[in-house]
Formats: C-alpha cells, structure tokens, sequence
C-alpha cells in the first residue's frame, strides 16, 4: 500500500517465499532478502537493519511463568521458523547460538505468529511479523537481553537493471518504509515492476 500510495503508475507482482534467491533468473526485477544472501553475481543494496526476537502472549506466561535464562527455555513450549527435517537453533544476542527442542515447527511465519498469539508458546520471530502484535499487547518480547539477532534487509537485482529509473523508485521508496518500520519480510520477498501511462 504505501508503494502504491507514492508511485500508482507502477504495477507490482509480489511473491513471498523461503526458497533460495532465485528469482532474479525467473524474470523479476527486485529480490528482497532478510539476513545475508549467498554470493552471486547480483548487485546487492543494504536498505534497512531488522532483529529476531523471542516472543509470547501474556496469557502464556502468566500460566508457565517468563523464564530469566536461556537453560529456563528448557521448560518451556517453543515454537520455531525451519523447514521440516532442519535442525532448529536459536540465537543468543551476543553471538553464537544453542540448540531447542520446539514443540512447533514451521515455514510459514504466520502461522508462528499466531500460534504464538493463541498462548502455544513462546516464538522467534522476525520484528516486523510480530510488530502490530507488540503494539497492540498481544505478544510481548522474551528474554529481550539474551535472545535475538540483528540482521539487516537487502535487495538483489541485476546489474543491467541498476540505471532503472523504475527500479530506483522502488528501492528509496521500500528502504524509507522499512526504516520506519525498522522492520524487512520474512523469507524472500520477490518483486516484477512496470509502468502503466496515465488515461
């Protein structure tokens, strides 16, 4: 919407998905990822910091109490982003990492999110899924010392596509949204962009 609401003459194709970036080679003109992509020949533009934290609904810990350590999480329901199969690791917002035993796993954010929301359990969860949540009460944040990440949103596109008045557009219009929000999506966000004339 508010890319829309700045520039109505561009038409947006959007998909969301946890594959690997390759989109760019499918035709579309803009890949947005949250973390660091894998080394390609694509150019590459910093547009936002973002973080993971750990999250639950007061509900939740008003039955099973917050844990004040990371070894508490033990006693706890988690509920985890992976895809099935993967081993499911958390972050320590220090560096490094440790394993967890989640009584959810899952590829679809939304999903963590709600659960999460319902009073499953404690999640991870990118800022900008749980945002709206936060504010409203919904979800508070857990062991906000000791769990989360920073990361960062980048947009990939090819190189002939730098001078792209279009494209140029698009990326100042999503890292000023984004920085607002200091938020970025959740896998990767894929973008084809035109323009329309005016009638």
């Amino acid at each position: 919407a508010f890319l829309h609401a700045q520039h109505p003459l561009i038409d947006i194709e959007l998909t969301v998905t946890d594959r690997p970036a390759l989109r760019l080679e499918e035709g579309f003109d803009l890949v947005l990822v949250m973390g660091t992509p894998e080394p390609s020949g694509w150019l590459r533009r910093k547009l936002t910091d973002t973080e993971l934290l750990a999250v639950a609904s007061p509900s939740y810990l008003k039955e099973r109490g917050a844990p004040t350590t990371i070894a508490m999480l033990r006693d706890h329901r988690l509920l985890s982003f992976a895809d099935p199969g993967a081993a499911t690791r958390w972050p320590r917002l220090r560096g490094g990492d440790f394993p967890v035993h989640p009584c959810l796993v899952t590829n679809d954010l939304s999903v963590l999110r709600e659960a999460a929301v319902a009073g499953m359990g404690i999640a991870l969860l990118p800022y900008h899924v749980a945002l709206s949540e936060l504010g409203s009460g919904s979800l508070v944040r857990v062991l906000p010392t000791l769990v989360g990440e920073a990361s960062h949103l980048v947009a990939l596109y090819l190189p002939e596509r730098r001078a792209s008045p279009v494209l140029k557009a698009v990326l100042a219009a999503i890292a000023t949204f984004a920085g607002e929000q200091r938020t970025g999506p959740a896998g990767e966000v894929s973008l084809r962009v035109t323009t329309r004339k005016r009638r």
